[in-house]
C-alpha cells in the first residue's frame, strides 16, 4: 500500500466515524426535542437545532451571541494576525463557552447533574441517546 492509499483510507475512516456520530447525536436529539414538545425533525437542521436548544434550555438571545461569534471566528480566523488574532481567539472561546453553558443547562432541565453536562460536551451522541431514550423528563 502506498502512503496515499493509507492516507485516503484514514480520511475515509474518520469521515465515516464523524457521520455515524452526527447521526447518533441527531437521532438522540430527535427524541430529546420530542420530549421537550418540539418537532423532532428540527434536530437535523444545522444551526436551527442550536437555536431550538438555546430556546428550550437557556434564552434565544444567547443563540445570536453564539452565532455572531461563530461567524466572526470562522471567517476572520484563517488570516488573522496580531491583535485581530487575539480578538478572533476571544470570540471563539466565547462561542465555546456559550455551547458548554447550554449543554449544562440542558442537563439541568432533565434533572441531571454536572456529569451529564460534561457528557453532553464531550460525547453529545451518547448523551443525547441517553436523554432521548432514557427515563429523564424535561422540566423547563
Amino acid at each position: 500500500m502506498t502512503p496515499e492509499m493509507i492516507g485516503g483510507a484514514a480520511f475515509l475512516s474518520f469521515g465515516l466515524v464523524y457521520v455515524i456520530g452526527w447521526l447518533l447525536a441527531a437521532i438522540g436529539s430527535w427524541k430529546v426535542f420530542r420530549k421537550c414538545g418540539e418537532a423532532g425533525w428540527k434536530a437535523f437542521i444545522p444551526f436551527y437545532n442550536k437555536y431550538i436548544r438555546f430556546k428550550l434550555y437557556w434564552d434565544k438571545k444567547y443563540f445570536w451571541v453564539y452565532l455572531i461569534t461563530y461567524i466572526f471566528s470562522t471567517t476572520m480566523g484563517a488570516n488573522a494576525t496580531g491583535v485581530l488574532a487575539l480578538v478572533v481567539a476571544a470570540a471563539a472561546i466565547c462561542g465555546m463557552i456559550t455551547i458548554i453553558k447550554v449543554d449544562f443547562k440542558c442537563a439541568k432541565c432533565f434533572g441531571k447533574g454536572a456529569g451529564m453536562g460534561i457528557l453532553l460536551v464531550v460525547m453529545p451522541w451518547l448523551a443525547n441517546i441517553i436523554l432521548g431514550f432514557g427515563k429523564a423528563e424535561y422540566t423547563a
